[in-house]
């Protein structure tokens, strides 16, 4: 196996286990209406089927995590077969998802940005403290994590743009999402990596994205005291 594939493994593993979490704090009429779409998909043949049935109650979000660890965990690889599978159960999860007012997609996919960010926030700490000041810190940002692209814009001591020309999340670039549904995530990413450096309260708000059709995924980034 691949290191992208161990990594694409790992990164996976953790996404879901955070998804379950959010899923179980569910009122019971919302979560019973998740549980309905995992037990009535149909999803293609696959080593897979017991992933399906890790979500059909979850209400034990401790049972999910370890039957879908087990499952991702078991395997050497993940072949065209798995991808398929894990795209059509994706479009299960995105479809119910998309049913729910915004403020409840964002709590949803919460969890998952800041399993997510977590593998970066060290990072943006480590480039905070070799700056010491916001416009030092959002250019050193460019220099090594978009390697002299500019995909941060400092505005104001208060204020920092955010722009991606595609996306990023391992989801989509695996081919397993392109539900724009999944661009909620983003902004607990950047809130949280930025607000793990910066010591500051950060909102983020969501201006567009590549998988709503937009050329760019672009944020704007308030930062408070």
């Amino acid at each position: 196996m691949s290191q992208w594939q161990k990594w694409l493994k790992g990164f996976v593993t953790g996404w879901y286990t955070s998804l379950a979490g959010s899923l179980s704090s569910l009122d019971n009429s919302t979560r019973s209406q998740f549980e309905s779409a995992f037990s009535e998909a149909i999803l293609p043949d696959s080593r897979l089927a017991d992933f399906n049935d890790a979500w059909k109650n979850l209400g034990d979000s401790e049972s999910v995590m370890k039957k879908v660890s087990s499952v991702l965990n078991s395997l050497d690889d993940l072949s065209s077969d798995d991808t398929v599978y894990l795209r059509s159960w994706f479009s299960v999860l995105m479809a119910e998802m998309s049913h729910l007012p915004q403020d409840a997609q964002s709590r949803l996919l919460s969890s998952c940005g800041r399993t997510c960010a977590s593998h970066m926030t060290s990072k943006f700490r480590e480039i905070w403290s070799l700056t010491g000041n916001l416009e030092d810190f959002v250019a050193e940002l460019n220099k090594q994590l978009a390697r002299g692209a500019t995909f941060y814009t400092y505005i104001d001591e208060n204020t920092i743009g955010v722009s991606y020309p595609r996306c990023f999340c391992p989801l989509v670039e695996f081919n397993l999402v392109d539900s724009p549904t999944l661009c909620n995530c983003s902004n607990t990413w950047i809130q949280t990596n930025l607000q793990g450096a910066l010591l500051r309260t950060a909102s983020v708000e969501k201006l567009s994205t590549v998988l709503e059709g937009a050329e760019a995924c672009s944020f704007r980034v308030n930062l408070a005291d």
